[in-house]
């Protein structure tokens, strides 16, 4: 009835509504086609039913102006028991047409939005269909105020559609717009509609979805065009059904892009890059960001993880391990913790993961703690690049910390984004030709030599050599290659060369 209230007032002034009609003012009732004694002769009353819309003009008798027409719920027999009363200047059977075309409207819409849901199409198109009949800007965002679907063209300029990024006066201050959490917690243990007065003054009437997945979306229809009626609640609450079912069937947000996890995935893929930013939507979910962050990043031995076996993954290592909450991301699984300090994760802790990642057969690689204002994408490559570092110069290891696997850093870059052959000394070349052509080990020499930092006596005790030996072979190593092997610089890129030779070549590397 509160639809065919909107309809009426739309067209007619002078619309009441209410259970407590008076029908003894006037002189019948024509309920359905059957006139029946009201009490006082004189006027006409005519009472139409939702049900009989359809045949409305073909029942009822077009008088002269001047009528009371009261529109009842189906059913419903009393007139006192009417919902809507409306003083017209026409026929009864103009406003019957009036309301059946407003209704076809609403119900062609429905159907559309239906179809939209049934297809499933983005949430966007939801939000577009149901504006034809709302007249008022829509908005839905999940829990951390991340907007997932508004209307184009219909915007507000208001705290709602803006992200929270520390460049705005509003959050410059790493605090939340007064009354934001509050209506996020009310709206997050309700399924009414509730009502939110926005820091700039607009009225935004929210209901959320159920929960998908763990989180949930919030629909809010802005009070800006029009005032919110009834009949606007009821198709909110139709158009929140409508996007729950289509989240359901979603492939996208089925994959956890809603709350911490769909948060996390845009920090890694780059759309949130200010720390203070990720702060603020992170205190709307009830998580304090600490002093310091880590990421953790986690993958099977072989393969990737499947999307079934990556959440119960997370659930275990997030029930049993202080590293944070995680999200599936490319195959892995990254966690991301904040602590008071970087010794809030002990070595009985790390020996314990450690334990369970043989056991699961995983391997997880240690970003290097930083303070919670640096990029958390940063975190994330470094933790990344530790892990295919580690896989190929510790591959008995389980858990990969960044300080064993930093120093090969380098060597990963260029064997990915360069050519190793521009890094590497020219004497290794020049010595690998000159042993071959003469049957001769002088590349192992200066091997050992540079393995040693240029220390002699211990690199002649690893060849297994006498000193002097050694010395003459390093004079002929220096002759041939017009080199200075007592320049720490020199055998510091000839040991680092001989590291990313054997690096690049997926050998055991020496240290």
């Amino acid at each position: 009835m509160s639809i065919a209230y909107d309809a009426l007032a739309e067209r007619y002034s002078a619309v009441s509504i209410g259970n407590d009609f008076d029908s003894s003012a006037f002189a019948c009732v024509v309920y359905d086609g059957l006139r029946v004694d009201a009490g006082r002769p004189g006027d006409e009353v005519y009472v139409l039913s939702d049900k009989a819309f359809a045949d409305a003009r073909g029942q009822l008798e077009d008088y002269v102006l001047g009528k009371c027409i009261v529109v009842v719920p189906p059913g419903e027999l009393a007139p006192s028991d009417c919902a809507i009363a409306v003083s017209v200047l026409e026929p009864a059977s103009a406003v019957a047409e009036a309301l059946e075309d407003a209704l076809l409207r609403y119900r062609r819409i429905l159907k559309e939005m239906s179809s939209i849901c049934l297809k499933g199409e983005d949430i966007s198109q939801l939000v577009e269909s149901a504006h034809k009949l709302l007249r008022n800007p829509i908005l839905v965002h999940d829990a951390a105020l991340r907007v997932k679907a508004r209307t184009e063209r219909d915007i507000m300029n208001d705290d709602l559609w803006t992200p929270l990024d520390s460049s705005l006066p509003d959050y410059s201050r790493n605090s939340l717009p007064e009354g934001l959490p509050r209506f996020i917690e009310q709206i997050s243990s309700s399924s009414d509609i509730g009502e939110y007065k926005t820091p700039y003054g607009a009225t935004a009437y929210s209901i959320r979805t159920k929960e998908v997945g763990g989180s949930f979306l919030v629909v809010s229809l802005l009070q800006k065009n029009k005032a919110v009626t009834d009949g606007d609640k009821l198709v909110l609450r139709e158009l929140c059904r409508f996007i729950e079912a289509t989240i359901k069937t979603s492939a996208k947000l089925a994959k956890g892009d809603l709350g911490f996890s769909g948060l996390l995935l845009d920090v890694l893929e780059g759309r949130i890059r200010n720390s203070v930013e990720f702060a603020n939507r992170m205190s709307t979910l009830g998580y304090e960001v600490k002093a310091v962050a880590n990421i953790i990043v986690v993958s099977p031995q072989k393969g990737e993880f499947s999307g079934r076996q990556a959440q119960r993954y997370i659930e275990d290592i997030f029930n049993t391990f202080p590293f944070g909450m995680g999200v599936h991301y490319k195959g892995h699984l990254v966690f991301l913790g904040t602590y008071d300090d970087a010794r809030t994760v002990t070595s009985v802790d790390y020996a314990r993961f450690e334990a369970f990642l043989r056991r699961f057969k995983m391997i997880a690689a240690l970003g290097s703690p930083y303070p919670t204002n640096r990029p958390i994408k940063e975190l994330y490559r470094n933790a990344l690049a530790n892990l295919r570092v580690g896989r190929k110069v510790y591959p008995d290891k389980r858990l990969l910390l960044s300080e064993d696997c930093q120093p090969y850093w380098a060597f990963e870059v260029c064997l990915t984004h360069g050519s190793p052959d521009l890094y590497i000394h020219p004497a290794l070349g020049i010595l690998r030709r000159h042993d071959l052509l003469l049957q001769d080990s002088l590349l192992d020499v200066l091997n050992g030599l540079a393995m040693n930092r240029g220390n002699r006596s211990a690199a002649a005790k690893d060849l297994s050599v006498q000193r002097n030996t050694l010395q003459s072979r390093i004079r002929e190593i220096e002759l041939i290659c017009q080199i200075d092997l007592s320049d720490p610089a020199t055998i510091d890129h000839i040991r680092c060369s001989f590291m990313m030779q054997s690096y690049c070549n997926l050998v055991d590397v020496g240290a």
